[in-house]
Order: C-alpha cells, then sequence, then structure tokens
C-alpha cells in the first residue's frame, strides 16, 4: 500500500508539486464516488436489464446439462472401442461413451456399468 501511495505522490509531485498532489486526490474521490453512484443507478435501468441475464435455467424449470442415464447401472454390453480408459461400450444396440476405472480394456470384451455421474458413465470389465 505504500508503494502505491509514493508512486502516486511522486507521479503528482512531478507534474507540478504538492497541489497537483491534492487536485488529484480530490478528483480521484470525485470519481469514485461517481462510479459508486451510476453502479447503484444502473442496476435500475431498462438499459442494463437488457444487458444482464436475469432468468436462471434450473431444474425446477425443466432445465438440465445432462440426461440422466442412472437406468444404464448394472447394464452388461460389449466394447466397440478399446477403452484407454475412454471409449464406446454397445448397449441394448445403441453406443454409448464411457470410461474404464482407470484399466485398458480391448475392444470385444463385456463390460458392466459400475456408476453414473452426470454425462460420465463408469464401466468394469466382467470376469468371465
Amino acid at each position: 500500500m505504500e508503494i502505491i501511495a509514493a508512486a502516486i505522490y511522486g507521479a503528482a509531485y512531478a507534474f507540478g508539486g504538492e497541489n497537483a498532489l491534492l487536485y488529484a486526490a480530490v478528483i480521484s474521490l470525485f470519481v469514485i464516488a461517481l462510479l459508486i453512484y451510476f453502479i447503484k443507478k444502473m442496476g435500475k435501468t431498462k438499459f442494463l436489464n437488457e444487458l444482464v441475464l436475469s432468468n436462471r435455467s434450473t431444474s425446477d424449470k425443466g432445465y438440465t446439462s445432462a440426461e440422466g442415464r442412472e437406468y444404464l447401472i448394472g447394464k452388461k454390453g460389449k466394447v466397440i472401442g478399446e477403452l484407454r480408459p475412454a471409449g464406446t461400450m454397445l448397449v441394448d444396440k445403441n453406443p454409448i461413451d464411457v470410461v474404464s476405472e482407470g484399466a485398458y480394456i480391448k475392444k470385444g470384451e463385456t463390460v458392466e456399468v459400475v456408476s453414473v455421474n452426470g454425462s460420465r458413465v463408469v464401466v468394469r470389465k466382467v470376469e468371465e
């Protein structure tokens, strides 16, 4: 904080002495007060209401960021692309993007969905 004050004092003194510092302080306070006034006033204007989105897209109104896929938990399917650890599996003739628990799984192996978190579907290799 002292560095900023010293820089302001030095700049003001270089451009016109101690009176310039007083003028700079008064002008700064005036500008800060003016900004505060406009910020408070702008919240009630039509202009700002058009710039700022005030509606929210919540799940109460039917908006969702990801399709719920909890129905996949426990389902088994074949890997149609290698999982290293991400890839694709086939469940009921539908391709699903999945992630293994960290292990490499070869194409054609059977896997089971163990968890779903949003759009992330985690699978585990089924030992046959």
